[in-house]
């Protein structure tokens, strides 16, 4: 299929793109066609939602005023409100965890248990605890990635932020790293770590945060670094990497826009042993994708399309999915349960949540 010039990103950024001949789609040769299965919408979310984590049987969501958690995924229920918790509602997107819930002020951040989002449970931390020259978090909006990392588990929390001197502004941002735990349901700090690195010679920002089991991926002026749970850094590319976590491996993606491919690396689950493994098309369908994992197989998603990739075999092969019916832009795509999959969607303050069937989600088109 041939590709032309057009733009993309959804509501944010407009690019330019050349592909060129996608050879690499799976083309599955006499299968019959079947009858597309509508995505049904989530009950009571009416916002824009910007996450999802199915985690130990539990779902959690969140959307631009609340944090569903122990949630259900035909009808969100159990809402707590953020809105006197968390700066510039709309803007950001917030890390999920299995037990800890993490939010910020322009000054201060705010840890709560998952099942008890309030003002009493809340630990409020001012940075300048531990760097007296402390001047402002990183401005990371929600289309960049996450405004903070937060591990799955919720055991370890890397916050970006700015300093000064002598009343100017520092170059480099620095990291502070929390190793939390829940007692009595409150958030306990067992200790911190302040990270500083100096990236370059001049101002440079955080443009993106991920967070995974084993440790955290920052993106630095294009390029990408690793931070360990126990605060080491290490450069692992000099470009900006994605990555994903299935199993006992990370799958890293990395867009070539000069070659308009899309390479694909493989670590273990702590990002070590990092290599190259293939590469597949880049085409505007899957320019600036996101990744996720859904019924062992991995997912992207760009705008509101998605797709397979199929990293199984030597040859790494894609495949677009059914997105018919999808109204906004993909902000998470979740697996729940074995029989289940959840897409939260941002559109214009009115994106909402949607389900499907875990064995109509792999529907072709």
């Amino acid at each position: 299929m041939l590709n032309c010039i057009k733009f993309l990103f959804p509501g944010i950024v407009t690019l330019l793109l050349v592909s060129c001949t996608n050879n690499d789609e799976i083309n599955p040769v006499g299968e019959k066609p079947v009858a597309s299965v509508p995505w049904g919408k989530v009950e009571n979310l009416n916002l824009d939602v910007y996450n999802s984590l199915f985690l130990d049987e539990k779902l959690s969501i969140l959307d631009r005023n609340n944090l569903y958690f122990d949630t259900h995924a035909e009808v969100a229920s159990n809402p707590q409100s953020i809105i006197s918790f968390q700066t510039r509602l709309g803007r950001y997107r917030l890390p999920l965890s299995k037990d800890i819930f993490a939010t910020r002020s322009e000054t201060e951040v705010l840890l709560f248990p998952n099942v008890a989002v309030n003002s009493d449970n809340s630990l409020v931390l001012n940075p300048k605890i531990w760097d007296p020259k402390f001047s402002s978090f990183e401005d990371i909006p929600f289309w960049q990635g996450d405004v903070m990392g937060m591990n799955p588990k919720g055991t370890s929390v890397l916050i970006p932020y700015r300093t000064t001197e002598n009343g100017f502004a520092t170059s480099n941002p620095n990291y502070l790293l929390l190793k939390t735990r829940l007692e009595d349901d409150k958030v306990i700090i067992k200790e911190h770590k302040l990270i500083k690195e100096t990236f370059s010679s001049y101002f440079v920002e955080t443009d993106r945060i991920s967070s995974f089991s084993n440790f955290f991926l920052i993106q630095v002026e294009g390029k990408t670094y690793k931070i360990t749970l126990n605060g080491e850094i290490e450069l692992i590319a000099n470009s900006a990497l994605k990555g994903v976590e299935l199993e006992d491996r990370m799958f890293f993606f990395e867009e070539n826009r000069n070659e308009s491919k899309i390479v694909v690396y493989t670590s273990d689950v702590y990002g070590n042993n990092f290599s190259p493994l293939g590469e597949f098309n880049l085409s505007l369908e899957v320019l600036g994708a996101n990744y996720n994992v859904v019924d062992e197989q991995v997912i992207g998603y760009s705008g509101r399309n998605i797709f397979l990739v199929n990293i199984k075999s030597n040859s790494i092969l894609t495949q677009m999915l059914n997105n018919e019916g999808l109204e906004g832009a993909i902000s998470s795509i979740t697996e729940v349960g074995k029989d289940k999959v959840l897409i939260t969607l941002v559109r214009a303050g009115q994106g909402g949540a949607v389900t499907k069937p875990l064995a109509s989600f792999f529907e072709k088109i």
